[in-house]
């Protein structure tokens, strides 16, 4: 199955000093659910971009008694898990400036509590070694309850699943006002070469996340607003990401959409928010203003699609 998470993204930030090879940044990312139920399993992504670097490099993240690792998705590295640390280790390092790797975690019945995962990533450049802070990530485990269900809870449930249901066919023209709804909203100028503006609403995202737009053939972007973001442009994907999130939840980013020649006419664009929620990769199309006013965003627009 395709993997679409090219940053990723629960509860993820980068410690304040960033290591720097020829002025560009190496930045390791973690991602996971907040929240886990004792008995249960979850993923954590891992994403490395690193230019320039082509030889030794070693993720390491150190996970707590009770927790059990296992190996998923490793891109050619050697990967263990001894005394509770977790590691990938590559003598020579993938050849794409940005990859990742995921692991499964296993968390024991008897694990109940608030827990903080550390990790960093060690390279070697110009034989010299350098190493990327993760700061730790939150995760909350708690206890599964089981719940007795008798003929009048039954009716009772049945009765407030429909209630629900009418109320959630009654409300779904209005979600884009939801503040707990994820959403990018595209404004397109009237102007050449085109302002693209992003209005983005967080919502219910709690870590890192990532927005990304396909260009045409044919045409270029400049950066104008990034609110915190790192902007990268490459193979026509121009993308935003944040390891951390920004303080506010309601912003608004923006480029320049530059044609290579010529005046242009305006361009087809498409685009989604990322973000990691419960292990799974949450793919939220980017709405342009004109749809969002006819009513064009409904629930079928958010796509869950289950990593391997």
């Amino acid at each position: 199955m395709k993997y679409y998470l090219s940053l990723f993204i629960s509860l993820l930030m980068l410690n304040s000093s960033i290591a720097q090879v020829k002025n560009n940044r190496v930045v390791a990312i973690t991602s996971m659910p907040p929240t886990i139920l004792a008995g249960d399993s979850f993923d954590i992504n891992i994403t490395i971009v690193k230019p320039n670097l082509r030889h030794y490099g070693e993720f390491q993240q150190k996970l707590p008694k009770g927790f059990t690792a296992y190996e998923k998705r490793s891109d050619r590295a050697d990967f263990k898990f001894t005394k509770q640390t977790v590691s990938f280790t590559w003598l020579r390092l993938p050849t794409e400036e940005r990859f990742s790797v995921t692991y499964s975690v296993k968390v024991d019945t008897g694990i109940i509590g608030n827990f903080r995962l550390q990790g960093q990533f060690l390279y070697v450049y110009n034989n010299q070694r350098g190493a990327v802070v993760v700061d730790p990530l939150p995760i909350v485990v708690t206890k599964k309850i089981k719940f007795n269900f008798n003929h009048q809870n039954a009716t009772q449930t049945s009765t407030n699943t429909n209630t629900q249901n009418t109320t959630q066919a009654n409300t779904q023209n209005t979600a884009v006002n939801d503040p707990n709804k994820v959403q990018v909203i595209r404004k397109r100028s009237s102007t050449q070469p085109e302002i693209i503006k992003l209005k983005v609403n967080l919502g219910e995202i709690q870590g890192g996340t990532s927005i990304k737009e396909i260009i045409p053939v044919g045409y270029r972007v400049e950066k104008l607003q990034t609110n915190g973001a790192i902007f990268t442009f490459n193979r026509q994907n121009a993308e935003f990401l944040w390891s951390s999130l920004p303080a506010s939840r309601n912003f608004e980013i923006s480029y320049k959409l530059i044609p290579l020649s010529g005046t242009g006419n305006k361009p087809p664009l498409k685009g989604e928010i990322l973000y990691i929620k419960s292990g799974k990769v949450i793919h939220v199309p980017i709405v342009d203003e004109t749809a969002k006013s006819n009513g064009a965003i409904n629930s079928n627009d958010v796509i869950n699609f289950i990593t391997n």
